[in-house]
């Protein structure tokens, strides 16, 4: 009997090691065939990653499947890989990148970061970067400026990850950076990148850490996507609506006109008070003024309308579709006793944001159950795109679950 106990037991454990998601695998470099150390292994937007060890491999466990391995190490190109439930075993030959020298025109200098450092922040980590834990850049030095003076934008690169401490979300995000160019024209900023988020727990902070995380959840476009997937818009506190506006296309056109004149004094270092002033000549500088304090749209109508019209489920794919060709308007009220019951910690926060919505494309936008979208083609207005990279989560957040903080840190 003990002996069949213990067969009993053997098989469990065996079964539960084989019934967790497990990747494995091996980095190698493309031309000398050896093993690549200490190169990154992650799931993009997610805590799943580790380093490879001297032999260059790595192992992930209990990861969700469809997902995009990323492997980066410095000198090489990155590469990004579509996991499946059906593969657990890579080996990756990683390509070692050209030696191109850099631009004459490239900044990378301690000036160059007092002349876009603060700019770059705000994008990158939006208004209050810094303030109340919500974001610091630490390796400022790696990061690469070039303004782009006929076509009036700032491009950004480098060949380091860009590291990013959350202390109030207990994360640390490290960031592969493809491109990125801001426009100060159209006021457009279009970037590529993969992250990896890594738990960073102060002990202090426990408590407050899982009600700040709370908060970044509910409401968020993570947030929106999985109440869809769940046809539970509404009863996560999801009102939607048909948009339509007159927008004032003068405002529109002087704020282009001052974006341009303001980039091109930032790139000659001038003081503030000439960024003030908004333009050379006295007499356009009164009507920007006076434009600018106008509002961005005149009138406003909406129309309520149901989500499920607009929706629609492939049970091949285990996808859900959004599909519409009006603005939308989405409206997330904030319930204190069930929505977000932490919330009463932060009275001074909105109740009640608003989101436009319209599609770029006409087939739509598929998402996947845990909040993902497999494209960008879906346009936001509003409090769901103004969440900067200090204020999201992974992929992988459970607000079920919770963070688990105490295990992490130990306690």
């Amino acid at each position: 009997m003990k002996k069949l106990t213990l067969l009993f037991i053997c098989l469990v454990a065996i079964i539960d090691v084989f019934s967790q998601n497990i990747i494995y695998g091996k980095i190698i470099d493309s031309e000398t065939k050896q093993p690549i150390p200490s190169a990154s292994v992650y799931l993009n937007n997610t805590t799943f990653g580790m380093k490879t060890n001297d032999q260059g491999a790595f192992r992930l466990h209990n990861v969700n499947a469809y997902s995009e391995l990323v492997v980066s190490a410095v000198g090489y190109e990155k590469i990004i890989t579509k996991t499946t439930g059906s593969q657990s075993s890579y080996t990756i030959l990683m390509k070692p990148k050209e030696n191109i020298l850099e631009e004459v025109n490239v900044s990378t200098n301690s000036k160059a970061w007092e002349k876009w450092g603060g700019l770059f922040s705000k994008l990158v980590l939006g208004y209050g970067a810094g303030e109340h834990g919500y974001g610091i850049i630490s390796n400022p030095k790696d990061i690469h400026f070039y303004y782009n003076d006929v076509e009036k934008t700032l491009e950004v690169s480098m060949n380091k990850p860009l590291i990013i401490d959350i202390k109030a979300l207990g994360y640390e995000l490290n960031i592969d950076m493809d491109y990125f160019v801001y426009s100060f024209e159209n006021e457009e900023l279009k970037y590529s990148s993969t992250i990896q988020y890594k738990n960073s727990f102060d002990k202090s902070y426990v408590e407050r850490i899982q009600y700040l995380t709370d908060w970044i959840y509910y409401g968020s476009k993570m947030h929106f996507y999985r109440s869809l997937f769940l046809n539970q818009s509404k009863e996560e506190g999801f009102y939607i609506y048909q948009y339509h506006s007159v927008r004032n296309h003068e405002k529109e056109r002087v704020m282009k006109t001052v974006r341009k004149w303001a980039s091109e004094k930032i790139n000659l270092n001038s003081s503030k008070e000439d960024l003030f002033k908004l333009s050379e000549n006295k007499d356009s500088s009164r009507y920007y003024k006076k434009v600018m304090m106008q509002k961005d749209v005149f009138t406003i109508d909406t129309i309520p309308v149901d989500i499920k019209n607009y929706v629609a489920y492939n049970s091949d794919s285990k996808k859900l579709n959004i599909n519409f060709s009006d603005t939308l308007m989405v409206v997330y009220r904030r319930d204190r006793n069930t929505a977000t019951p932490n919330s009463n910690r932060f009275p001074h926060q909105r109740l009640k944001v608003n989101t436009l919505m319209f599609l770029t494309n006409k087939n739509g936008i598929d998402i996947l159950e845990d909040g993902r979208s497999a494209t960008n083609e879906l346009y936001m207005i509003g409090d769901m795109a103004n969440r900067p990279l200090s204020k999201t989560l992974p992929f992988d957040y459970d607000p079920k679950a919770g963070r688990k903080l105490y295990d992490v840190v130990g306690f």
